[in-house]
């Protein structure tokens, strides 16, 4: 997604602070110096042309127009007719005044300053202002202000547009708005803007959290929460209202946009934590980062059973540095790596109590532990404030740098002789959250990650998120998904390729699993308690008798727990491994086989077009043949793709579960077929 470019978006301004011909406000006490809609527009556009820096040939003020309303349309048509309507910039429109729900037809109005009682033809029709939107700025970005009675009603006619609409509205479809001559909650003899206005003004030029003051830029969500915070304290205000319209919504809600007022940079961002001299002195880090496609699947097995691996690993000599991974669970409130591995078998004080490292710099605050299970101690970290606080990537790549510089030492301190070789992050997020476009970020991560550290960015596909991919045409929010992965992609593979060997490789690992390929597994003759029972037994107890620490290690036999075998994901894992693929091809490899397989069902006969293209089981075992032809062609399967060919239902019932063993994982065939994968794929 392209970033908020000040200098390109442009601003129309609408709207009115008197009414003569209407005769239901032609008496207005008001006069210019205490009008608090001319006082509201005064400071928007001041805000917006001095703060946010918009130039003022790019801001169209048709505020108190004497112009009908048919000609401020075409003024506000012309506008965006001139100013690169193809271009995919930003839109910000702000309204003040009166608005209207309309008797019969259900439009909603809104009062310009010639408008009449009982003249329709007087006021701006939604239905009509935003078909000139979709006409003119389809492609842009839009930002609309709405601060009017009843004007939660705009939700009903906001434009879709290519890249996504936000709405701010200043009351409900039923409310009224108000002014803060007319309201009894703040009592002053001042003139000020309207209160929504007002509010909104606070919170862009003064209001922000102690958490916020980080951010450099805050986005549309942001200053909806702070907006929700503010009125929220107050009795007997209008419900603002906050629309985010559109396929991509976290995209442009997420979109960093105002100046936060609170930021303060920080002194010392520019220093690393460690100087280059101590730096080499650390043990290089493979960092192992897990996401996913949205409804992704099967990521906490693969966190798991990458964990299960670098713990296994362990020095004879007692008194020797134990080299052991450190696992930091960021799903928020489904914590499950946390939940299922930190209960059991943590290390303790003296004292009794669970002895525990906490980390706290960089607006970042980890507590970590040390699990002691036989057979695979290791670190478990999570982030112990705001569980529900979303990370983008200046934010994640600060969480690096805390993890690299002060985590480390701070674990060295509580649990002496032990050493961090590997990091694996489990996260609930797809990489294009976590990871930009914009280089300059990574040249920041560069100076604290030094050039020995690997990056494996593991993706685990699902097969709905595939579809999507070339489901719509070239106005489509697809098209743009696919655009944005595309260019994420290049520069995490441009900064953060391993080397591995003498070359570098993409860092991108591209899972394909059962469960997120949704292929059939047919368990309606089993007995699901029973089996429940038996599953989680198993998982929790590695399938010996409970004892102080796990399992004996005797019992610990590596794949003797057999799976379902997936026949076309194990055909996948058969072909012969070749070099790694960057991102973009394996996608274009994915895309493929599925246009081809979609491409088959309509042509093959016996059964109707629809029911073959839409058959889930067929069309996934279909897309996975395809891929396997055309990886043959190409000479074999890359090393970076990771066809998943086992299903076992152990793991299916995981979450029920209290806490797991790893040696259970390490029991699982699954697990030897995924760790002989990993070692294909990272073996120098």
């Amino acid at each position: 997604m392209v970033k908020f470019d000040s200098e390109k978006a442009l601003l129309i301004i609408l709207g009115a602070s008197a009414w003569p011909q209407h005769e239901d406000y032609k008496n207005s006490s008001y006069t210019d110096g205490n009008n608090p809609f001319q006082l509201s527009v005064n400071e928007i556009e001041k805000y917006f042309v001095e703060t946010m820096k918009l130039p003022n040939e790019k801001v169209r003020k048709l505020f108190n127009s004497e112009e009908p309303v048919e000609k401020q349309v075409e003024e506000i048509e012309s506008f965006l007719k001139n100013n690169n309507p193809n271009d995919d910039g930003d839109l910000l429109v702000y309204y003040v005044g009166h608005g209207q729900v309309a008797i019969g037809d259900g439009d909603y109005f809104l009062y310009i300053r010639n408008s009449k009682k009982g003249n329709p033809r007087t006021f701006f029709s939604m239905v009509e202002l935003f078909d000139k939107f979709k006409e003119h700025a389809r492609f842009k970005r839009s930002y609309i202000i709405v601060d009017a009675c009843y004007s939660g009603m705009v939700r009903r006619f906001a434009p879709e547009s290519v890249n996504g609409t936000i709405l701010f509205c200043a009351s409900s479809e039923t409310e009224g708005a108000k002014i803060q001559k007319d309201s009894e909650i703040i009592a002053t003899t001042k003139t000020e803007p309207t209160l929504f206005t007002g509010y909104l003004l606070k919170v862009l030029q003064q209001e922000a959290t102690v958490a916020d003051h980080q951010k450099k830029l805050l986005s549309c969500h942001d200053v909806n929460s702070l907006l929700s915070k503010c009125l929220g304290r107050q009795k007997g205000v209008p419900e603002h209202q906050y629309y985010v319209i559109g396929k991509n919504q976290n995209v442009i809600g997420n979109l960093e946009i105002f100046p936060n007022p609170a930021y303060v940079e920080e002194k010392t961002s520019s220093k690393l934590l460690y100087p280059m001299s101590i730096a080499e002195k650390l043990t290089p880090i493979k960092w192992h980062i897990t996401t996913s496609n949205k409804g992704g699947v099967g990521k906490t097995l693969l966190s798991m059973m990458l964990l299960t691996h670098y713990s296994s690993n362990r020095p004879k000599d007692k008194a020797a540095i134990k080299r052991l991974p450190l696992v930091v669970d960021l799903n928020g409130v489904n914590m499950d790596i946390k939940r299922l591995l930190g209960n059991l078998d943590l290390e303790l004080e003296k004292d009794g109590q669970i002895k525990r490292a906490d980390v706290d710099g960089r607006g970042t605050s980890l507590a970590i532990v040390k699990v002691n299970q036989k057979n695979h101690p290791f670190l478990l970290g999570w982030p112990t404030v705001d569980p529900f606080k979303m990370l983008d990537t200046p934010s994640f790549f600060k969480l690096l740098e805390v993890i690299k510089g002060e985590a480390i030492s701070k674990i060295k301190e509580t649990f002496p002789k032990v050493d961090i070789p590997v990091v694996i992050i489990d996260t609930n997020y797809h990489f294009c959250n976590i990871f930009s476009d914009d280089n300059t970020h990574y040249e920041y991560l560069k100076e604290f990650l030094w050039d020995r550290d690997q990056f494996f960015i593991w993706f685990i596909w699902v097969y709905g998120q595939l579809r999507n991919l070339i489901q719509g045409d070239s106005l489509s929010d697809e098209l743009i998904e696919k655009q944005r992965m595309e260019l994420v992609s290049e520069q995490v593979e441009n900064f953060l390729a391993p080397v591995i060997g003498s070359q570098k490789e993409s860092p991108f690992f591209h899972v394909l699993n059962p469960i997120g390929l949704k292929n059939d597994h047919n368990t309606t003759d089993i007995d699901i308690m029973e089996r429940l029972k038996n599953n989680l037994k198993f998982l929790m107890w590695g399938g010996g008798e409970k004892e102080e620490g796990g399992v004996k290690e005797e019992e610990v036999k590596e794949g003797d727990v057999p799976g379902k075998r997936i026949d076309k994901l194990d055909k996948l894992f058969k072909l012969v491994p070749k070099g790694g693929k960057n991102f973009v091809d394996i996608q274009e490899n994915m895309i493929a086989a599925l246009e081809q397989s979609k491409s088959k069902a309509q042509t093959k006969g016996g059964k109707k077009k629809e029911e073959l293209v839409f058959a889930e089981h067929e069309r996934t075992q279909n897309v996975l043949l395809r891929l396997e032809e055309i990886l043959k062609m190409d000479g074999g399967r890359p090393k970076n793709l990771v066809p998943i060919p086992i299903y076992h239902e152990q793991v299916e019932s995981y979450q029920d579960a209290e806490h797991i063993s790893l040696s259970a994982i390490r029991r699982l065939e699954v697990y030897t077929k995924f760790r002989d994968l990993l070692n294909e794929a990272t073996k120098k």
